[in-house]
């Protein structure tokens, strides 16, 4: 999601609060204002949404606190990385995420596969119970990829 999506944002505030309900927490205005970034915004960093929340006299702790919280509640993935240099993306409503990522250039093509969705949806992890899944295959793209010679 690169453009606010009110939609998406409403549904995602839903399954916050029956997050928080579930999980006896409080509601804050200060983790509404985060996840109102974090829908705009749809993939950034953990300082992205730190610079904005500064704005908004929101500390640094609850920032990380609250990224914490909606990974837990399955609005957020985390990506990679830790602290500042963590990165995050809200949630499709297909809960799947497929991608391929160059090695070179860095690159990134997102894809479906039906086959490979179907074989991990279906798949009965023991002691587990699956909600969603992220696959990112690594490579070279075809721009970087050495040519065959002729």
């Amino acid at each position: 999601m690169s453009a606010f999506d009110q939609k998406y944002y409403n549904e995602a505030e839903r399954k916050l609060e029956r997050y928080i309900g579930a999980n006896h927490l409080r509601h804050t205005k200060e983790r509404y204002t985060i996840l109102h970034y974090c829908c705009e915004l749809g993939k950034f960093r953990a300082t992205q949404i730190i610079e904005l929340a500064t704005a908004d006299f929101i500390s640094r702790p609850t920032v990380y606190n609250t990224l914490a919280l909606l990974v837990s509640a399955q609005i957020l993935w985390r990506q990679s990385g830790k602290g500042p240099a963590a990165e995050y993306e809200t949630i499709s409503k297909a809960k799947v995420r497929m991608r391929m990522q160059c090695t070179r250039c860095g690159r990134v093509l997102n894809f479906k596969d039906a086959a490979i969705e179907q074989v991990i949806e279906n798949h009965r992890y023991r002691n587990f119970n699956l909600s969603h899944f992220t696959l990112d295959v690594w490579g070279t793209c075809k721009t970087c990829s050495p040519q065959p010679p002729k």
